[in-house]
């Protein structure tokens, strides 16, 4: 794991740093007041807290694979610097110098966790379509069939989306 974080911040060390920032609800920090509303979101839903406050129940496995994933981050950051002696000759993405970032602070557990609870969600493609049907349902609960019927993603309707080819289609392949 070591290596792997090592490797992700030598390859990804912009795209870390700026979802970081989307996660904690700072990226109004580096691009101004036009992502105030996507750090009033990320604040709202609490990556942050709610990594912060997962973390400790992990296993100790799993905060010792975290943790030495974030000290693979943290070696490649460490020996990254522009210029003077003590250069390694890497530099920062060009995306941070040009936002004038001199550095960033140490990778940590939780930031790996904030980053996949912030993942899930945007895999969840449907849940803005689950938000609006459930609160259609809490307002007015006797249009519940009509909801179903205006916003049918459930699961059998979804069934119906899935492109894998059943047993039919395999036996007219052969």
């Amino acid at each position: 794991m070591y290596a792997q974080g090592f490797a992700h911040a030598q390859t990804r060390l912009w795209q870390m740093e700026r979802t970081r920032r989307v996660f904690n609800g700072t990226a109004a920090e580096i691009f101004g007041d036009k992502a105030l509303i996507v750090d009033k979101i990320a604040r709202s839903i609490g990556y942050r807290r709610l990594a912060d406050k997962s973390f400790p129940a992990l296993s100790q496995e799993v905060q010792e694979v975290l943790q030495t994933y974030s000290d693979g981050v943290n070696a490649y950051v460490a020996n990254v610097s522009l210029t003077g002696a003590e250069s390694s000759g890497k530099l920062f993405p060009p995306e941070m110098i040009a936002l004038g970032m001199k550095g960033i602070e140490p990778w940590t557990p939780q930031d790996t966790l904030a980053l996949s609870r912030m993942m899930g969600l945007q895999l969840t493609w449907n849940f803005s379509l689950d938000y609006t049907r459930e609160a259609v349902r809490q307002m007015h609960p006797d249009l519940a069939e009509l909801v179903e019927e205006l916003i049918p993603f459930t699961s059998n309707f979804m069934q119906d989306l899935v492109t894998i080819m059943d047993e039919d289609d395999l036996k007219a392949q052969k």
